[in-house]
């Protein structure tokens, strides 16, 4: 549980907040805070003018609002300017938005009435959304943004999906002006790239150490005394980072390399990745000041009973560090690319080129260097600085933009594109280090475990083939290499009996710590624990009366499907198994709090939130099953080939609200299609999964047709009542989800499962 209080808000926080891994509420302090704030804001108007409170906004600022008029003007005022244009921002941009918002009320100033806070946190912890158009702001406020939310909590709009349950509340019209006077939607956008950079930037180190060992690098410009001749943080932190990971892998002397000299993607490692680790710092501090900060026009000033008409709504600050953020990765990420080159060039791996074990000539990982380019070029686009340009607007009252909203929409863009460079570097990485027969050894535990990590989860086959599936697995272990990169330096803290001087924070309780990480591995799955973009591994020999069950149920309130989730998932947590569970924050925490009844330690559950689960492979508006086929099926036939040459198949069950999320937001024939994909899935690797809809989201006759289709694409029902197009279909499987199913008859293996 995060607790708002306008004072201690983070990148981080924002991003758990915003996918769902935690829920949020407002502190005492903070609710008073706001509320001391909309007193003040009300006994002041009633004696003095308030921009946009008693008068108009930009060039109307000069005209006052008559009395008879106060009522509708922020109304007016809401609707006219909710008028945005082009596609949607994603989910979790909104849900940070709000988490943004929320927060600056509760820090003071705003004079908005707290009674907002509520709905609005409603809204982020039951992983609803807003509409909000992606063209409306350009760095000196989202007001487009924020009037569509303000219309959302009056009711005129609907949040995302339109179905679920509407949080409302009355905002008065006197607050209008002040509910927009935010950069809410571009701060908490610039959250998410900031902690997602932060991270990222922590796993390229441990991957660029990989590459060194491969290629036999040199340790010797990472040497201390180096460092101690530039003394920049982020170099030092980098160098000493290598120093740590790279311990004991090369012999006493001048560094101990083949080579007098390497490459700059190993020599100048410190001194080019440094500036983004700074850089990514920077942008962190400035983003947690705007945050927390009272960034309101007007400023309510509770103890000096003022009012302050001001600039604070300019993010220049916010803008200019993102900026400097991609100008830095651009240079780092060329230097992974670099270093890819070295990879697969004989001269520094005495082995053939590209890493080609078929006969000459051969193309190996030839591919790789291609799309690590096409990335960093994307890179290189995206990192013009947006503070270059300019505007006049609203009659020239407003001569001036910092567009900080474009820079953070650019620095989101990066961070996909810098994970597909990594992601090529630790695949070609990897498949060195195996045909070399070298392995980190003890004197190296961290890099050792980095390299065991990747290793169980790419696959060992160095024949010509695709190496999508090797990319796609490769970005799932970014975190968990991050994870270990942070323990290695809090590790390298303590030993030293040193303070924190690292640009990367402390490792967080709710990251996965070293014992979850060897759980992992001990089972023989290892999926993206933290901000799962992709779908888990999902390969199991389940104990449902057959090797692959695809189970339906119609649940009637939130109780009975966490009760029956929850008891499918336990069996496989209590066989040393995985249980998934793809679904909502309030879903996912109803869940586990019940398998949490059995005891705090569960190694083998996942929980993923099912917004973002779904994003990843639905392209406008339909699910793209080669976006579905590469995210899903890369994981399942790795979990397989692990799964049989352990000789010992743990269960892996996996329960998912994809298909009712899309029901539930009208698009019926695309929840067939996710459906359909699960089927074909399942067809061709046996794993237990259990689809749940709302009974009363397929209410109606109209639905007969589809659920008719639904029904052939189960093995069994799961209890509900049973209407209509489900009566005479799949079987119907009472009592809780436990053992096998009562089939009667028709629930025959499937042609592919194993016996």
């Amino acid at each position: 549980m995060v607790r708002l209080d306008g004072r201690t808000l983070s990148c981080e926080k924002v991003r758990d907040l915003a996918r769902g891994t935690v829920t949020a509420t407002v502190s005492r302090a903070g609710r008073q805070r706001a509320a001391a704030a909309a007193s003040a804001a009300a006994e002041l108007g009633a004696t003095r003018g308030i921009y946009g409170r008693s008068t108009g906004v930009g060039a109307n600022r000069d005209q006052r609002v008559a009395a008879s008029d106060t009522e509708a003007h922020g109304l007016r005022l809401l609707r006219s300017h909710a008028g945005g244009g082009g596609p949607l921002i994603a989910a979790e941009f909104s849900r940070a938005m709000l988490v943004v918002r929320v927060n600056q009320i509760a820090a003071g100033g705003s004079g908005v009435d707290p009674g907002v806070f509520d709905p609005l946190l409603e809204v982020v912890n039951s992983g609803l959304a807003v509409a909000v158009p992606r063209y409306g702001a350009i760095g000196t406020g989202d007001l487009t943004a924020l009037a569509v939310t303000a219309l959302c909590l009056l009711g005129e709009r609907d949040w995302l999906p339109s179905q679920a349950r509407q949080p409302r509340f009355a905002l008065a019209s006197a607050d209008a002006l002040a509910f927009l006077s935010s950069n809410a939607a571009t701060i908490g956008e610039a959250a998410l790239a900031c902690a997602d950079l932060d991270e990222l930037l922590a796993a390229a180190v441990v991957i660029a150490a990989l590459s060194h060992r491969a290629v036999s690098a040199s340790v010797e410009p990472y040497a201390a005394a180096v460092q101690r001749a530039k003394s920049y943080r982020g170099q030092g932190v980098v160098a000493a980072t290598l120093r740590g990971l790279l311990a004991g892998g090369a012999p006493a002397g001048a560094g101990g390399g083949a080579r007098i000299q390497d490459p700059y993607g190993y020599r100048a490692l410190p001194q080019v990745h440094g500036p983004a680790l700074d850089a990514v710092a920077g942008a962190v501090r400035t983003v947690a000041v705007e945050l927390n900060a009272s960034a309101e026009n007007p400023l309510i000033d509770v103890a000096g009973r003022a009012v302050w008409h001001n600039g604070n709504f300019h993010a220049a600050y916010t803008g200019l560090a993102l900026d400097a953020v991609r100008a830095a990765l651009f240079q780092t990420a060329a230097l992974s690319a670099a270093r890819l080159g070295t990879l697969v060039e004989p001269a520094f791996t005495g082995l053939a080129p590209f890493l080609a074990t078929d006969r000459p000539p051969s193309s190996g990982i030839m591919i790789l260097e291609y799309v690590s380019h096409s990335a960093v070029a994307d890179i290189r686009r995206l990192a013009a600085p947006a503070a270059l340009g300019s505007a006049v607007l609203s009659r020239g009252v407003e001569e001036h933009a910092g567009f900080a909203t474009q820079s953070a929409r650019a620095t989101t863009e990066v961070v996909d594109a810098y994970r597909i460079v990594l992601a090529c570097e630790l695949v070609a990485a990897v498949r060195a280090l195996r045909l070399r027969g070298l392995r980190p050894g003890p004197g190296s535990p961290v890099l050792a475990a980095a390299f065991d990590l990747a290793a169980s989860a790419l696959p060992d086959e160095t024949s010509d083939r695709p190496l999508d599936a090797d990319l796609a697995i490769a970005q799932t272990l970014l975190a968990e290499l991050s994870t270990l990169s942070r323990e290695h330096l809090a590790l390298g803290r303590k030993s030293a009996g040193a303070g924190r001087t690292s640009g990367w924070p402390e490792v967080s309780g709710r990251r996965p710590d070293s014992a979850q990480i060897r759980n992992f591995l001990a089972m023989g799955l290892y999926s993206r624990v933290k901000y799962s973009r992709v779908l888990p591994e999902i390969v199991v020999e389940p104990d449902l009366g057959h090797s692959s069950s695809h189970l339906v149920m119609f649940y009637r309130d939130d109780d009975e499907f966490a009760d029956r989730v929850s008891e499918f998932l336990r069996s496989a947590i209590e066989r040393d198994g995985s249980a998934v569970f793809i679904g909502t924050a309030a879903h996912r925490a109803m869940v586990q709090a019940r398998l949490e009844s059995d005891g705090p330690d569960l190694p083998g559950y996942l929980g993923l939130d099912v917004t973002e689960t779904v994003r990843r492979f639905l392209v406008a508006g339909w699910p793209d099953p080669g976006g579905f086929w590469r995210v899903a099926n890369p994981l399942v036939v790795r979990s397989s080939r692990v799964a049989e040459t352990a000789g010992n198949q743990r269960p892996i069950r996996v329960a998912e609200e994809t298909v009712a999320r899309l029901w539930e937001a009208g698009a019926v024939s695309a929840a067939l299609e996710v459906e359909t994909m699960w089927s074909e899935l399942a067809e061709r690797y046996p794993f237990a999964l259990l689809c749940g809809y709302p009974a009363s989201s397929v209410a109606g006759r109209h639905h007969d047709a589809a659920l008719a289709q639904v029904r052939r694409l189960h093995d069994s029902v799961v209890s509900a009542p049973i209407t209509g197009a489900l009566a005479d279909g799949a079987p119907v499987v009472g009592a809780p989800v436990v053992g096998a199913p009562v089939c009667r008859g028709a629930c025959s293996p499937r042609p592919n499962s194993r016996p």
